[in-house]
């Protein structure tokens, strides 16, 4: 992915905001630096040294901007290398890469670093760029999201592609079924508990859908995961997480073909079933 380029902005009353930014930053990241296996965004000179101006990063800290990475000074050749599937990129990092905090990021976006709409997620501690959606892609969306409309009660809405809070990520699943109303999620995104389904629509993003994003839900403890997989016309759909063991996963894996039907239920109750080929484009 092309650097992020931005003109540069110089901010005021930065003294005020260093304390209370390095203050939120200094919660303690869950992962070490590590080698991702998916394309990273590059970051450009200026908003590293943005990143140092606002406190976000300090001085300090051991890492250097190498080729658009934050790379750490002290990373050893022996650091575990990632057992998912590598996507194939030039954007894969051979190199490790610094981990950012959830509430690093938010500070990000708040100091205009990033902006709201960037095509980018941020999975594991790490700025992954979103891949591209193609017209079936879409469609496979809206037949979703008018299929599970259909089936919500009161208590339950629809997200489309809106952030999910984790420890380690703030993913933007293509569709989410949350607890509540919309108007109980203006101070802050939804959290994994308020979440009883995930929904990814799989085409060239297959790889990351099923490796990376499964991970991340299962360890958050997501109850449901669902895979619309395109190339196969298969829905995947994965229950019971494992939570934050060393190898997060699902424990149970159902796969569906065209001319089945997939259960819905809340709160352990069933509402329906759709139909796989409903939801295919």
């Amino acid at each position: 992915m092309a650097l992020l380029t931005r003109p540069r902005t110089r901010r005021t009353q930065r003294a005020k905001s260093n304390d209370s930014i390095r203050t939120s930053s200094a919660v303690k990241r869950l992962f070490p630096a590590g080698y991702p296996p998916v394309p990273i965004v590059r970051l450009s000179v200026d908003q590293y040294h943005d990143l140092l101006d606002v406190g976000i990063l300090w001085d300090g800290d051991p890492i250097e901007l190498l080729e658009g990475w934050m790379v750490p000074k002290d990373a050893s050749d022996d650091l575990p290398r990632d057992t998912l599937p590598s996507e194939h990129s030039p954007d894969v990092p051979t190199v490790p890469i610094w981990r950012l905090t959830v509430p690093q990021y938010h500070q990000m976006l708040q100091a205009e670093i990033l902006k709201s709409g960037d095509p980018i997620e941020l999975l594991e501690g790490w700025l992954v760029p979103k891949m591209t959606k193609n017209p079936p892609h879409m469609v496979a969306c809206e037949l979703l999201s008018e299929a599970l409309r259909s089936l919500l009660v009161p208590g339950w809405f629809l997200k489309f592609e809106a952030p999910l809070s984790l420890d380690d990520s703030e993913p933007e699943p293509d569709l989410s079924v949350i607890r509540g109303k919309s108007r109980d999620y203006i101070e802050h995104h939804p959290r994994p508990k308020e979440a009883a389904l995930v929904i990814e629509v799989a085409d060239t993003s297959r790889v990351r859908d099923l490796g990376l994003k499964k991970r991340l839900y299962a360890r958050a403890k997501i109850q449901e995961y669902w895979v619309v997989n395109l190339p196969e016309s298969r829905l995947e759909v994965f229950r019971d997480p494992t939570g934050p063991v060393d190898v997060p996963d699902y424990r149970k894996h159902q796969s569906f073909t065209s001319r089945q039907k997939v259960p819905f239920a809340l709160d352990g109750k069933k509402l329906g079933s759709l139909l796989v080929a409903d939801v295919l484009p």
